[in-house]
Parts: structure tokens; sequence; C-alpha cells
């Protein structure tokens, strides 16, 4: 897909929810996301994970999201819509500033067939006016390239959080485009605490009907009690690689229960690897999406150990071939000295962790990693192995880390795979950057 390429070359120009905050500083650094999952009304289950990354400049700031709808049935198959957006926002007054704003939107299937994809890029400016909690914005714009033949829009946005130091909050963004169709996305939210909503909104999407979302989402700004604790985007490009063009990554992190010794940890991954074209510009589609969830329980068992039990469960989901799922399902223990490998805590970092595994009978993993800590620059590599019956996969790493919120990470990686499958196996070269945040 022009997609999801589009996207990592957006991310690492720049460095995600789609209503902002005129009331920032430009000066100001930020990192945001949020994490939403529920049913809508087709009776299928969705998930909505959304990221947002702001860099100050002298006079504004610019700004980069991530945010997309999953829809599936109980076969998991279903619609991937995808949002990827860089902006930059600078203000003219103490009340009001203008936006100009690139919005790439793609769709894909999974599990489906799915021959044509639609590739729509918006391009706008809005006018942003603050009065006290209330934003509303108005603004128009015209579409880049093909984008099904669609030519120009007009866009008018409301957002009202805590109405009156209420639980309520309402967003509302309207499009009218070529005074013909008209597009919507309204939203009801109600805080059941400062960092999670119950959530109802109420859609029209290009080449979709009308969809009622109902869910819960937790979200990591504002927030007294954040439950979600890091998050993560990784984009990166394969040059040598005869099948995948670039790839993708998300990563967030939730905790519960957490005590001074112990708490619950949640890890929700999502990897998407990224088809090689016939040209360098086109329309490239995602080979499969991963999904990852882990549910860790870890305690302390001395000054610089802790001990976890995990359970875990993968998804590999082909997308626009109609290819049934795979997944696997496992139950282990470890041992590491840190609760976030990624995380530049110490100068010398490691997980070790063995299990069943009911798809492949057992797996191993063991990851190390060593650099400079308390640094401008901070300078490190990482190695982490994984071990399945029959397969073996490994990545090196060496990377830069500069930055607080978000921090930003080069980095430079070789991967190898070895399976006896010789499909499977592979040996490539990767560069690309780290944009995440930890709470």
């Amino acid at each position: 897909m022009r997609s999801v390429r589009f996207l990592l070359v957006l991310l690492s120009l720049a460095g995600v929810t789609r209503a902002q905050d005129p009331a920032v500083s430009p000066s100001t650094y930020r990192a945001s996301a949020s994490l939403e999952g529920g049913v809508e009304s087709a009776q299928r289950r969705y998930i909505r994970p959304q990221l947002r990354f702001e860099f100050p400049l002298r006079f504004g700031r610019i700004f980069t999201d991530l945010d997309y709808y999953h829809r599936t049935n109980g076969d998991l198959e279903g619609e991937i819509d995808f949002w990827v957006n860089l902006g930059l926002k600078s203000p003219l007054s103490p009340h009001s500033e203008m936006e100009v704003l690139l919005q790439h939107f793609c769709r894909h299937k999974t599990s489906l067939d799915y021959p044509v994809v639609l590739d729509i890029n918006e391009l706008l400016a809005r006018y942003w006016y603050l009065a006290g909690s209330l934003k509303l914005g108005f603004g128009g714009g015209t579409y880049l390239g093909t984008s099904n033949h669609y030519d120009n829009l007009l866009v008018m946005n409301v957002a009202w959080p805590r109405i009156f130091r209420s639980e309520l909050s309402v967003t509302a963004e309207v499009k009218w485009v070529d005074f013909h169709e008209v597009f919507y996305d309204f939203e009801l939210a109600i805080g059941l605490d400062s960092s999670v909503d119950l959530v109802a909104r109420l859609t029209r999407h290009y080449v979709y009907p009308q969809t009622t979302y109902f869910g819960l989402r937790f979200n990591s700004h504002n927030a007294a009690e954040e439950w979600i604790d890091q998050f993560r985007f990784r984009g990166g490009f394969l040059p040598d690689d005869e099948t995948r063009k670039v790839f993708a990554a998300l990563e967030f992190n939730l905790h519960f229960f957490e005590t001074p010794l112990s708490q619950l940890l949640l890890t929700l991954t999502g990897d998407i690897p990224i088809e090689r074209g016939n040209a360098f510009l086109g329309t490239f589609r995602p080979e499969e999406i991963k999904y990852g969830a882990d549910v860790v329980y870890e305690r302390r068992v001395g000054p610089d150990l802790y001990a976890f039990g995990y359970g875990r469960y993968d998804l590999h989901m082909p997308v626009d071939v109609a290819q049934r799922f795979d997944s696997s399902f496992g139950l282990g223990l470890g041992l590491k000295n840190q609760t976030y490998f990624k995380k530049l805590d110490r100068s010398f970092r490691y997980v070790v962790f063995a299990g069943r595994n009911y798809s492949h009978s057992y797996d191993i993993g063991i990851s190390a990693g060593l650099n400079t800590t308390g640094k401008p620059v901070n300078l490190g590599g990482d190695l982490q192995m994984d071990f399945k019956p029959g397969e073996f996969h490994a990545l090196y790493e060496l990377f830069a880390e500069v930055g607080k919120i978000p921090k930003v990470r080069p980095f430079l990686a070789f991967e190898q795979m070895t399976a006896q499958t010789i499909e499977r196996s592979f040996t490539r070269f990767l560069f690309g950057i780290e944009l995440y945040a930890w709470h």
C-alpha cells in the first residue's frame, strides 16, 4: 500500500488522538496514546490504537498521528482503516491557531480477497478557536493523487472535554466532500476515571456505511493514574529484502495492581511488514498483521532481579488475501533486571524466559543490552534471540537515543531467521527509527 509505506516516511520525517489541544505551548514536546476496544453495530469486535508525537519549532509545533480501526468477525475477517497524519500548528493569538494537515487514509482487509486498495490523501488548512476547554475548528482543502476521484472538502470540528467539569466529553468532525457527500464522526465519552473512558461513537467514513461503536478506552495523557505505562512506534526500511520493502510496529504497555513489590503487565504489540512493489512509489500492501498479547505477573525478588510468569498469545493475520489466520498460545517463567527491556534505566539489561507453547511445544528467549545512561545522547546495542522447535530468530541492533518525551532512537540492525521451512528463512539488514514515551 502507498498507505503504510507513506505512513513510515511521514513518521520518520517527524516524529497521535485526532482532536488536539491548542492551549499547549509551542515549545512543548508531547507524546500521547490511547487504546480502545469494544463492539460495533455489525456485531463485530474492534480495536483502535492511537499514537501522537509532537515536536516544537520556532513558529509552532509539528506533529504526527497514527490512528486505525480494525474490525473483525468471529473468523477474524474484516477491514482495517489506517489514518496517518502529518501536520503543523502555529499560534495566531492566545485563543486561536492555524493548522496545516496532510491526512493519509487507506483500507485493507484481513483474511479476505481485496484487489483494490482504497487510498486517499487529504490536504487541508484549519482554523482553531479556543474558548475555555471548548475548541472549534473550521477549514477546507483538496485531495492529492487519485484519491478515489475526490476533489475538495470542507471540514468542521468541535471538541469539548469534561463539559462543565463533568465526566462527559464530546467531539465531532463533519466533512463535506465535493459539495455532495457528508462524512462524520460524533463521539460521546463518559470518564470512568482520569484515564479511562466509556465511549459511544457514530461514524460514516469513506466508502463505508454508517457505523456505531461502543467500547472502553485507556488514555495516557492528562491523567492522575496513567494505566498506559509506555508506548512506542518503530518504523524502518529493508533495503535488501526480496519480498518486503518497509515495516511498522506498535507497542502498548499497561500496568495493573501495582505495589512496591509486584504488578500485572499487559503488553499489546502490532507488527506490519509491507510487501515490495515494482516501483519506488506506488501501492504497497501489508503482507500480514502480527498481533501479540502478553500478560505478565512480575515480582521483585532482589535489588536488581525480577521473577515473572507470562501468558502469551500471538496472532498472524494475512492481509488482502483469503487466507486463514494462524495463532499460538504459550505459558512460561522468566527473570529480568528491570521491568521494560527497552528502557535505558541500567547500563546492562537482560531478560531470559522459557515456557510451553501449545502450537510448537516450547519457547526460549534471551535478550541482552549494553548502553550508556544519563547522557544527552545515549549509545547502545541489543541482542535478542528466540528459539522454537525447528526455528531460530536473532536480532542484533545498534542505536542512539535522544530526547525525553518522546524519546527518539535511530537504529541499525541485522536480523536472521533459520527455519526448517525454507520460505521462512532469511537474513536481512534494516534501519529505521523508534519514537516512544514512558510514564
